[in-house]
């Protein structure tokens, strides 16, 4: 993929938002390895929203009720804006993605209870229109991580927006891409997402 860029998801502490690895019988809490799940999208994709700044609820919010659009933002070939992310049920990354996205769409706030459906504020539409945007659902974390090895933005497009990932499998991306002569330079870079509440 061309330069891209990730948006970290953040819970209430960035403590909460890293994925811990360690030995499933292990009598300790000491953690093997972490890495931030994080938001990948090339880096056009994510300068046309705001980076570097932070990933705020309000962005995703508009981005997710399509108050913003790629087109609206001076992109139209882009499309619609669509999330690729592992199975939350069956991937432990999917799951905290799924988790800190339904958290932004929410204004920043842990989702308590269901949206109002009868009288429905920006935050409500946003959590509705959240399982939306998920158009690529996958079994795999690494099937997930496949849709950011493609070599243009127009090729990434056709059939996503943003990929949930961690933040080592884009270093590994950035790489491997980087040890092909050939290519164009593909690096990525960590945004932070703003604090939730």
């Amino acid at each position: 993929m061309p330069d891209a860029v990730t948006a970290e998801f953040t819970a209430a502490s960035p403590e909460q938002a890293k994925i811990v690895i360690g030995p499933a019988t292990a009598p300790t809490t000491e953690a093997v390895a972490t890495s931030q799940v994080v938001l990948g999208m090339p880096r056009e994709l994510a300068r046309a929203i705001g980076w570097p700044k932070a990933l705020t609820p309000a962005t995703t919010q508009n981005l997710l009720n399509r108050d913003v659009t790629w087109k609206s933002l001076g992109h139209p070939d882009w499309g619609t804006f669509r999330i690729t992310s592992a199975d939350p049920t069956k991937s432990l990354v999917g799951a905290v993605g799924f988790g800190a996205l339904t958290t932004l769409a929410n204004g920043g706030k842990f989702l308590t209870k269901a949206p109002n459906y009868a009288n429905p504020t920006k935050a409500d539409y946003a959590v509705v229109h959240w399982e939306q945007r998920i158009e690529t659902v996958t079994d795999t974390q690494d099937a997930a991580d496949a849709a950011m090895d493609v070599d243009t933005v127009a090729k990434f497009v056709k059939s996503t927006s943003a990929v949930v990932t961690t933040e080592r499998a884009v270093i590994a991306h950035n790489q491997a891409f980087r040890a092909i002569p050939s290519s164009p330079s593909r690096s990525w870079t960590a945004q932070r997402a703003s604090r939730l509440s």
